[in-house]
């Protein structure tokens, strides 16, 4: 939505905005369809989102680790969050 809002209201172009009809014409006359300007900050917002994403996988495998460690009391620091081993395999396989 942000993406849109960008392309439509703060930065448009010039004749890149048509408008929608319907076969039925009962839609909305007012609904137009916005063409991109710049691709280079859609391709930055995606690539940004996608290392998010994988930074956040691994950070919740990394987690689930130290979840079965503690769990296996090889970690002592903390207490453990799981009761028993098979929660936190399926936790892992969940992630």
């Amino acid at each position: 939505m942000l993406w849109c809002g960008f392309n439509q209201k703060i930065s448009p172009v010039a004749a890149s905005a048509i408008p929608l009809t319907s076969a039925t014409d009962s839609s909305r006359e007012d609904w137009t369809q916005t063409g991109y300007k710049t691709p280079s900050v859609g391709s930055i917002a995606q690539n940004a989102l996608v290392v998010l994403t994988f930074l956040g996988i691994k950070f919740l495998l990394f987690t689930r680790t130290i979840f079965y460690y503690m769990q296996q009391e090889a970690t002592t620091r903390w207490t453990p969050v799981f009761q028993d081993e098979v929660q936190v395999f399926k936790e892992f396989a969940i992630v």
